[in-house]
């Protein structure tokens, strides 16, 4: 799997650079196509299978940004890894179990992952911009030369404030992002790595999806709406806490159909993002072996960015 080095910018994705694309930037149309030709650079990888690796889970604390004792965990892969670090990090008033299952997939494709429990990301504690730079503090006590951060909800937020002040960020993946009070709309306007994101149906529990608008101001986007996805399907595992106040019944897609359209997207993308394998071009792309059959039967929705 690690066959090259892939930059995430704008061609290297055969991502066109006409069209309705802004400055460079990574888009979909609101004609449910993305702009762009997969190519045939490297063979089709159905990620949201478990990967080949098996993985070692180690927990720890690390004091970071001077007063916030973090407890994470690590998830490694078997084996001498090349990976860059990825963080996920989880939403308010969560924990970082929610996160546990993404991080244990990514890992077992030779992704080396931290999931963090938030030091201000309570009811009695609500700091979204010191999350932020925690998670920078985190990368940088780990030793991380180069980082993809990745988070649910608010945690999408902190990701993307610490994806904008990071120069070690290779990109910067929102899993139902919300925004509070237009910062990221802010952080995401001077985000110099590409944002990719997947979004559930607007509803109370994502703020009416107001995470779209953060994609919106991003130089370099890509975003799909994954139909029928409520907030807690953004997360793995999720439990009766969030399924009791945001959890959607019916639609036309159950909800292992949603997970494994989860898994596949956000494993091709951290992948791609982390230069092990050009995974975006089956999975992000049109003409991509996984993304039209997506993208036919409306499981997921290319998002105009304008």
């Amino acid at each position: 799997m690690r066959v090259r080095f892939v930059h995430v910018f704008l061609c290297a994705l055969s991502i066109s650079c006409g069209g309705n694309v802004k400055d460079s930037s990574l888009t979909g149309s609101d004609s449910g196509e993305v702009h762009g030709d997969s190519g045939d650079h490297s063979p089709a990888i159905n990620y949201a299978e478990v990967g080949p690796f098996n993985v070692q889970e180690n927990s720890d604390t690390l004091q970071v940004n001077g007063t916030c004792e973090m407890q994470m965990v690590r998830f490694q892969p078997d084996g001498d890894g090349d990976s860059p670090l990825v963080i996920i990090a989880h939403g308010f008033a969560r924990d970082a179990t929610h996160m546990a299952g993404w991080a244990r997939h990514l890992s077992s494709w030779g992704i080396d992952v931290v999931t963090p429990k938030l030091c201000h990301a309570s009811f009695t504690d609500t700091d979204h911009a010191a999350n932020g730079t925690d998670l920078i503090d985190l990368s940088t006590a780990l030793g991380a030369e180069s980082v993809v951060y990745v988070g649910h909800s608010a945690g999408g937020l902190a990701a993307v404030i610490a994806g904008e002040s990071d120069s070690k960020t290779l990109a910067v993946i929102g899993l139902d992002l919300t925004d509070a009070d237009e910062i990221g709309v802010s952080a995401s306007r001077n985000l110099s790595a590409p944002l990719y994101g997947l979004l559930g149906e607007p509803s109370s529990c994502n703020a009416s999806g107001n995470g779209l608008a953060v994609y919106e101001q991003a130089s370099m986007a890509l975003a799909f709406r994954v139909s029928d996805a409520d907030h807690c399907d953004f997360e793995n595992e999720t439990d009766v806490l969030c399924t009791t106040f945001c959890q959607e019944s019916g639609g036309q897609f159950d909800k292992a159909s949603i997970r494994t359209t989860l898994l596949g997207m956000l494993t091709s993308a951290v992948v791609d993002a982390s230069g092990l394998d050009g995974g975006l071009q089956h999975w992000w792309t049109t003409g991509g072996q996984y993304l039209d059959p997506l993208l036919e039967s409306e499981a997921v929705l290319a998002l105009s960015l304008n």
